[in-house]
């Protein structure tokens, strides 16, 4: 820069980072993300069962949008069972599968019961675009591969595998659907259904179920 008389003066460059704005001003900082792999699934699980307040917040894929989404298939072949997705109020946010597929899931849970990758969805509750092959899923009694109780939305899931329920009521998809559950164009490939009695889709309906499908 060329000043009067002749003088020049060195401008200097200096990045901002984003640590270098105060958290509590009026830019929002906090870093949203998604579930891209099986430690974030099971980071996600760990939080959500704990009942962190800021849970949604953490893990949501924009500011309030309320959705956890996953980023890419995952295959937890091999690996050891996994706790069910839970909390005291079950879950009650928006989880979309985005058309990836959780390759490989293991769940033993012994006798408990209401058994699947989300123990209870509650009646806000949504999972949808959610496919689950190679899987297998056990539990005493109310056993599905998506959910073991269903009071919100389960749409445009699939679950191939195995579900067994040592006691009764097995599907693929929900352990149970109550009222107000809806389930809507999901299908099941289970390669084995084990329980007395076993289902298709799901165990017990007292809800709603539109275009949905069992090959198992």
């Amino acid at each position: 820069v060329q000043l009067t008389g002749g003088a020049q003066a060195k401008i200097v460059h200096t990045a901002t980072q984003i640590s270098d704005f105060n958290p509590g001003g009026d830019l929002d900082i906090r870093a949203y993300r998604g579930i891209a792999n099986e430690k974030d699934l099971r980071e996600f699980r760990d939080d959500w069962n704990n009942d962190s307040f800021t849970v949604i917040a953490k893990w949501e894929d924009a500011p309030g949008s309320g959705i956890i989404r996953l980023l890419a298939d995952i295959d937890m072949t091999g690996s050891e069972s996994f706790t069910p997705i839970a909390g005291a109020n079950g879950f009650y946010a928006t989880f979309d599968g985005s058309g990836h597929t959780i390759t490989g899931l293991h769940i033993d849970a012994g006798t408990e019961g209401f058994i699947g990758l989300f123990r209870r969805i509650s009646s806000i509750g949504t999972v949808r675009g959610l496919h689950l092959r190679g899987a297998t899923v056990k539990g005493r009694a109310y056993v599905g591969g998506l959910a073991g109780r269903n009071y919100g939305t389960i749409a445009a899931c699939s679950f191939g595998g195995t579900v067994q329920a040592t006691g009764s009521f097995a599907a693929g998809i929900a352990g149970s659907n109550f009222e107000g559950g809806q389930i809507t164009g999901c299908y099941s490939i289970a390669t084995q259904v084990s329980g007395d009695p076993r289902y298709g889709i799901v165990g017990t309906n007292y809800g709603t179920i539109t275009a949905c499908h069992s090959l198992s």
